[in-house]
């Protein structure tokens, strides 16, 4: 097996060893928290350092090799996760200290907090352990895999049944996401909640938190409107309902160009040239005309739509 570093994914594959040795190869990253994107590529990717280490540590049959581009974009981020551990160690150390000096609880429970020096933290730090986050030290003890959620999809399409929105294993991961009331609360708001208000450097400022409803509730209005039109008609509703970040518009032109659907401010997805590189959950979240995705980092290809060449 050999370890190699994607550029365009900015991301770790594991290369398997074609033959007999595969399947054993398969099972090692499994086993060390690899994930798969699915077919048709079916690529395993390394989301954390710690996944990097597991294969370290337990490594194929068949041997584990890295090349040299993705052993220098490995070093600087072991370090940083080295680092991260002892902070961690004496952190704990710490706690058990304070709950000897002093039996009261709240006074037990408050540790002082050293700020480490530049370079020991960068913008993946910033970023909680939650929703479509993977958290350290849970590779181990995953409810299902990946491959799981691409067989019941493989199921879903051999049964007959066309899923609207999860066509891929990204697709699963952010609609289980999204109907989470954390998951969902984290998309399209700061802080976790829905209303953060218009542009302070308006007209009236002090109108900064007064807004009438939340961008969920906007987005959500076309679809709601088509559900309300089937009662009234007396045909059978379609109760089926988009992503957070894209609302469903239902052939409907009158989000287009909003930042509910494709226009400033808008989610989207940054696409490839090569149709066969883009996630089928997420294709059509484009920008509208001289609009671009710009994503946020280099760990994703979500963005927000803003003006081209910025």
């Amino acid at each position: 097996m050999r370890i190699i570093w994607d550029d365009q994914e900015n991301r770790f594959l594991a290369e398997l060893t074609p033959g007999e040795q595969w399947r054993q190869d398969m099972e090692a990253v499994k086993a060390a928290g690899f994930r798969t994107t699915g077919p048709p590529a079916w690529q395993w990717y390394a989301g954390t350092v710690e996944t990097l280490e597991n294969i370290r540590e337990n490594p194929p049959k068949s041997g584990l090799l890295i090349t040299e581009q993705a052993l220098e974009k490995y070093k600087p981020l072991l370090e940083k996760f080295q680092q991260k551990q002892e902070l961690r160690k004496q952190f704990k150390q710490a706690q058990k200290t304070a709950k000897k000096q002093s039996k009261d609880s709240e006074i037990s429970g408050l540790t002082e907090l050293i700020i480490p020096e530049k370079g020991y933290i960068d913008a993946s730090d910033l970023q909680p352990e939650f929703g479509l986050v993977q958290g350290e030290g849970t590779s181990a003890n995953q409810l299902f895999t990946d491959n799981d959620v691409v067989g019941a999809l493989e199921k879903t399409a051999a049964d007959g049944a066309s899923l609207q929105n999860i066509r891929s294993v990204a697709g699963f991961e952010r609609r289980l996401n999204d109907i989470t009331c954390s998951g969902c609360h984290q998309t399209r708001g700061i802080g976790g909640f829905h209303f953060p208000g218009v542009d302070w450097m308006a007209v009236k400022p002090s109108n900064s938190t007064v807004v009438p409803a939340s961008p969920h509730f906007f987005g959500d209005q076309i679809r709601r409107r088509d559900i309300l039109t089937s009662l009234r008609d007396g045909t059978p509703p379609d109760y089926s309902r988009g992503f957070s970040n894209r609302p469903q518009l239902r052939g409907s032109t009158e989000l287009a160009g909003t930042e509910y659907d494709d226009g400033w401010g808008a989610h989207c997805y940054a696409q490839r040239p090569n149709a066969a590189d883009n996630d089928r959950s997420f294709k059509s979240w484009t920008c509208a005309e001289g609009l671009a995705c710009q994503v946020a980092g280099q760990g994703s290809r979500m963005g927000m739509c803003f003006v081209r060449d910025r």
